[in-house]
């Protein structure tokens, strides 16, 4: 059986349109039989890996492993710089994740559209999904440092998305 472990930087529950289509590509893989494992930071206050609140909110009709990741990291808790202080959590969590808090296997398949869980599976050498939703300075760097992998496949949203790279 084939393993997904999607981890992301996201929260849950959120009604927004990244959490609902997480949560749908989720369900998706688990209807064709892959055991499913969603990690995410508890990093505000209603984030929650309650699986009974999430199939609530969701509405999830599949198995989905949740498991919800300490996020000990200044995003949401101090509300100066919130553009900088999201970027220095999402770093910091991604890289203490990926070293120390995920067992790692190479017979499993990890998907993120977060350019340091991207960068950090890579580069551990793990089967990466890397899904591109828009244009950043970081994912541009983070994608000149990870393109000589053969480990990870890119997935853009659109041809021009593709080609802004």
């Amino acid at each position: 059986m084939k393993t997904l472990n999607y981890i992301t930087y996201q929260t849950f529950p959120a009604s927004t349109a990244n959490s609902l289509q997480t949560i749908s590509h989720l369900n998706h893989f688990s209807l064709k039989g892959w055991t499913v494992r969603l990690f995410f930071p508890l990093r505000e206050r209603g984030s929650t890996d309650n699986v009974d609140e999430l199939n609530s909110f969701y509405q999830i009709d599949r198995n989905i492993e949740v498991n919800g990741i300490k996020h000990p990291y200044p995003f949401g808790k101090i509300k100066v710089l919130e553009k900088f202080m999201y970027s220095i959590s999402h770093y910091l969590w991604c890289r203490n994740f990926i070293k120390n808090g995920l067992n790692l296997s190479s017979q499993e398949f990890y998907m993120t559209r977060s350019d340091w869980i991207a960068y950090y599976l890579a580069k551990s050498g793990n089967n990466v999904v890397f899904e591109i939703h828009n244009y950043s300075r970081t994912r541009n760097y983070v994608l000149r440092k990870i393109s000589k992998f053969e480990n990870i496949k890119l997935i853009f949203l659109t041809e021009e998305l593709r080609n802004s790279f």
